[in-house]
C-alpha cells in the first residue's frame, strides 16, 4: 500500500509564496499532462509512446521526491 506524507513547507517558500504556488502549480500541470499522454497511448496500444511517457514520469517522480515534493512510503503488508 502507498501511503503520502506530509509534505512541510519550507521558510523559502513562506518568503515568496505567491512564486512558489506558480512554480508547484506548474509542475503538477506538466505531470498531470504527462499522465494524460500516457493513458491516451495505453488506450491506443502505442507501446513505443508508453515506454517513453513511463520513463518520462518515473524522472518527474524521482524530481519532485528529491526536491521533497509529494513524498510517498509504501507501506508493508498489513499496516
Amino acid at each position: 500500500m502507498v501511503r503520502s506524507e506530509e509534505v512541510p513547507i519550507e521558510d523559502y517558500e513562506e518568503n515568496d509564496p505567491r512564486w512558489w504556488m506558480q512554480r508547484h502549480k506548474n509542475d503538477l500541470s506538466h505531470l498531470c499532462i504527462r499522465v494524460d499522454q500516457l493513458l491516451k497511448a495505453m488506450e491506443e496500444d502505442d507501446i513505443d509512446r508508453i515506454e517513453t511517457l513511463s520513463n518520462l514520469i518515473r524522472t518527474l517522480l524521482k524530481v519532485f521526491n528529491d526536491r521533497n515534493i509529494g513524498l510517498y512510503t509504501v507501506l508493508e503488508e498489513g499496516r
